[in-house]
């Protein structure tokens, strides 16, 4: 160990945690020839990424190969490393906010996998100005468009929404309002999904001067989308209750 981190010590450090030019996968060149090092590395920045989000990502890839590295995957780890030797004081701050609201971004890359040609998708989450949840993880199933990979990324940040909704309820401090936003408009085919304008279900959908709200059911009642475009060419997706949707005459 004390040989590991004098190497440590010894590399030049790294300005991003990934190789933006590569994409790692199963067969990446000859195997490492010490995976047991590999595995406990790359569990131990596991537990990392609970205070740094900005290597959630490039953790996600290394680990999904821990039961066969090769020396590409050893190489992507060691540049975490080095990023970390460098970011050393990079981590979480949570202040007062004025405005205790939820705020989530999303989005996802289309078969970015190399052997499976999966997709991975992440998102945050804040609330007020602070950052409380995060992920990026590869999707379970493939998707078959760009805009399903997108659609999917989206359920997962909502279902994300909608249980820290619900555990500020249980606190006592009930919020009725989520925005996920900065969804590029150029995804019009995404905007279908979310409406399902093509499944022959227009009566539930209600168009308005602000953008087009879609009903949902849910198992706590009713719920309305409401999808927004704004100026900054992006769409804005809000999780409202029904009827406050109702009462503002869209």
């Amino acid at each position: 160990m004390q040989g590991t981190l004098f190497i440590v010590q010894a590399w030049t450090l790294a300005s991003l945690p990934v190789d933006t030019q590569t994409k790692l996968g199963d067969t990446s060149g000859p195997l490492f020839d010490d995976p047991t090092t590999y595995k406990s590395l790359a569990g131990a920045l596991q537990y990392l990424t609970f205070t740094r989000p900005d290597i959630t990502y490039t953790v996600q890839q290394v680990c999904m190969h821990m039961h066969s590295p090769g020396l590409a995957h050893w190489n992507a780890l060691k540049r975490i490393l080095r990023y970390i030797q460098g970011t050393a004081d990079f981590g979480l701050h949570l202040h007062a906010s004025s405005s205790l609201s939820i705020r989530a971004y999303t989005d996802a890359d289309w078969a970015g996998c190399p052997d499976t040609r999966r997709s991975t998708s992440g998102y945050c989450v804040y609330l007020g100005d602070n950052l409380v949840s995060w992920s990026s993880k590869r999707q379970s199933t493939i998707s078959r468009s760009s805009a399903e990979a997108e659609y999917r990324g989206v359920a997962n940040v909502v279902a994300e929404i909608c249980w820290l909704l619900n555990l500020l309820l249980e606190l006592r401090w009930p919020l009725f309002k989520a925005s996920l936003i900065d969804i590029p408009i150029e995804k019009i085919s995404l905007v279908k999904h979310l409406l399902n304008l093509e499944s022959g279900d227009g009566p539930r959908c209600i168009f308005g001067s602000g953008g087009v709200c879609k009903l949902v059911e849910t198992k706590d009642g009713l719920v309305a989308w409401l999808v927004m475009i704004g100026s900054d060419m992006t769409i804005g997706l809000e999780l409202q209750p029904a009827f406050q949707v109702l009462d503002e005459k869209w």
